[in-house]
């Protein structure tokens, strides 16, 4: 199995558990949405934390995308090439579940803001030197992810939010560390 391939099986497989998440019942003071959006038996009960996870995971994927969307354009590194693509699948498929939770609780997906200096940097590069910045850029998007994450594990109400952050912490650090392996290599 490549790297890409390998940074790519553990979110695949909790997006799929987040989508046959159930919930249980919802105390009356919090919100909630259809049971059938998400096949539930019950409402889903969120809370302002969960809608900030939310929206905090929708712009950082959104800016990931944005990246990588430009990377066959910047490199011919194959292994970059391949670690883009599958993180593009991963996290287009989790844009349009995040995306999906927004609308059925009637809220706007954010917008994203202006590009950040990161990106525009990212943008000027090409070849190694992009490989390397875009390795150190996804490593410091997935750390600020882990903390979102870890906030959501604690305060969040929303079942299939918490199942994401939960496999967001679990997965964290191996991909961090696998992408810190890639940039090492990188160097020699």
């Amino acid at each position: 199995m490549t790297l890409g391939r390998m940074l790519l099986v553990i979110p695949v497989l909790c997006c799929g558990s987040l989508v046959m998440g159930c919930s249980g019942g919802t105390p009356s003071s919090q919100r909630s949405i259809p049971a059938s959006a998400y096949g539930m038996k019950s409402p889903a009960a969120y809370s302002e934390w969960d809608v900030k996870f939310i929206k905090g995971a929708y712009l950082s994927h959104s800016e990931v995308t944005e990246v990588l969307r430009k990377t066959p354009e910047r490199t011919d590194n194959p292994k970059i090439r391949e670690l883009a693509t599958g993180i593009l699948t991963v996290r287009n498929g989790e844009l349009q579940m995040l995306t999906t939770w927004l609308k059925s609780w009637d809220m706007p997906a954010p917008k994203p803001s202006p590009t950040s200096r990161a990106v525009k940097e990212l943008n000027r590069l090409s070849d190694t030197a992009y490989d390397s910045e875009l390795l150190e850029f996804l490593v410091k998007n997935q750390q600020a992810l882990l903390r979102l994450a870890t906030q959501e594990q604690e305060a969040g109400k929303f079942t299939p939010a918490r199942r994401l952050a939960e496999q967001t912490v679990k997965s964290s650090t191996g991909v961090i560390s696998n992408m810190r392996i890639m940039s090492d290599n990188l160097k020699q």
